[in-house]
């Protein structure tokens, strides 16, 4: 993908991406040129037409793509942007079945900084997937008043035997900079599963 290594305009991206996006053989094209504005967001973010036209492409080809990595991508340059009029598209994003993708949308939604996605999310605070619950919980986090109500659910997840619960907790612990829990954090440090271990060295380095 020479076309792509060679690219130093976002105008001359989403040309690319224009033309391709109907293409239902440009998956790899299509997922590296996502990336490649990610990368690129940073010249984005001031120009009022250019994000306009990127916001557009984005959620025609996310409409149309059924490519969870490529959806994942759009979400994560929605993220980047924290764009208002992005809103009740993201909150569409809530209702998907596929649980890595709604992890990732409940992600994007949690960088408003706005304590009003809180009745959008609730609902998720009860969710059987640890990271579901785990994104949710950080989502929410830095809104003072709804720590206590939080509170329980992270209890829950601490006191689960599931590597993966575990694996959940301990990555919330970090992105919230849990201080309270760096003695458990060191705790895991010791654990049988490497990948526990791991989780709990990164969340150690964030506290």
């Amino acid at each position: 993908m020479n076309v792509l290594a060679d690219m130093d305009s976002i105008s001359y991206l989403l040309d690319y991406l224009e033309n391709i996006i109907d293409d239902p053989n440009k998956k790899e094209e299509k997922k590296l040129a996502v990336s490649a504005l990610n990368r690129m967001i940073e010249k984005n973010t001031d120009k009022a037409f250019t994000r306009y036209r990127s916001i557009e492409l984005l959620k025609k080809l996310f409409v149309q793509e059924n490519s969870k990595s490529i959806k994942i991508e759009i979400i994560r340059y929605f993220a980047s942007i924290g764009e208002v009029s992005l809103v009740p598209f993201l909150l569409d994003t809530l209702g998907t079945e596929d649980e890595e993708m709604l992890a990732d949308s409940i992600a994007t939604i949690g960088t408003f900084k706005d304590p009003n996605i809180y009745p959008y999310l609730k609902k998720f605070l009860t969710h059987k997937n640890p990271y579901i619950l785990a994104n949710t919980m950080i989502a929410l986090w830095s809104f003072k008043s709804y720590r206590l109500r939080l509170m329980g659910h992270a209890v829950r997840l601490a006191m689960s035997k599931d590597v993966d619960t575990k694996k959940a907790f301990i990555y919330m612990i970090g992105e919230t900079q849990g201080h309270q829990e760096k003695e458990k954090m060191y705790q895991y440090l010791e654990d049988e599963d490497q990948e526990i271990r791991k989780q709990a060295s990164i969340a150690l380095a964030k506290l």
